[in-house]
């Protein structure tokens, strides 16, 4: 297969990239460019994907690496991010959703979402305030505009800090919200993951019946979507609390 075009297949591409960022990834190639920059980009970010795939993460992010500064598209930008966050490599996530945030227009979804991104990040590195910031800087931007469905996203995203911060009321709070608009859209991703999250709180807080309908919602929508991993992630917790209850 020509490695300028992600694989729809595998175990190793799909940990690394979802559907969203392949296609559009796919839609940027499939535009002809004159910018020499962006031709360069493009090159190295199809040979990111190729070591990805390969299982060779290091080599895939060398490439990336290469891309940050180059390209000013983001949708090349956001498969970068999507992979140095779910590799661990944090430092290069942020270059990815900074460089995102610099060149998407200031009130725009683009926008938006790259802020979100840029908090997920900062999350992961323990700098929540800072996180915080950002997530209600994308909360704001995807209200002014309209955009629902980001301001779902935006909510869930925002609740990891104060449950990360032991603020589980809070964090509650921010997840039903997020889950009641996610429903009214019919956003079926943001519904699967709200309801997880939902699980995961009312499990801490020893609601552990309503736990197991929530995660037995969630799991039955990771399957229906094809999210393999999350799926396998809360079979398993509803198994454990299965035996618990038995025991």
């Amino acid at each position: 297969m020509d490695p300028a075009s992600p694989s729809p297949d595998g175990a190793a591409h799909n940990a690394h990239f979802d559907a969203e960022a392949n296609d559009r990834f796919r839609e940027a190639l499939a535009e002809p460019t004159d910018n020499a920059d962006e031709a360069l980009a493009r090159e190295a970010v199809s040979r990111a994907v190729a070591g990805a795939d390969a299982g060779d993460l290091s080599r895939a992010a060398t490439h990336f690496e290469e891309s940050v500064n180059l390209t000013r598209d983001e949708r090349v930008l956001f498969l970068g991010f999507q992979f140095a966050f779910r590799t661990s490599r944090l430092e290069l996530a942020e270059r990815f959703a900074r460089r995102r945030i610099d060149v998407a227009a200031n009130d725009s979804a683009v926008a938006a979402r790259a802020w979100s991104n840029l908090g997920l990040v900062l999350h992961a590195r323990g700098a929540w305030d800072q996180s915080e910031q950002a997530q209600h800087r994308a909360l704001e931007i995807d209200r002014r505009i309209g955009n629902l469905e980001g301001v779902a996203r935006d909510l869930g995203n925002l609740a990891l800090v104060p449950e990360s911060r032991g603020d589980l009321d809070e964090a509650e709070r921010l997840n039903l919200e997020s889950l009641e608009i996610a429903e009214r859209l019919g956003a079926s991703s943001i519904i699967a993951t709200k309801l997880a999250n939902l699980g995961d709180i009312a499990h801490a807080k020893g609601r552990h019946a309503e736990a197991r309908e929530r995660w037995t919602r969630a799991a039955a929508l990771f399957r229906e979507l094809g999210k393999s991993a999350w799926l396998r992630d809360y079979e398993r917790k509803i198994a454990s609390l299965d035996a618990e209850n038995r025991s």
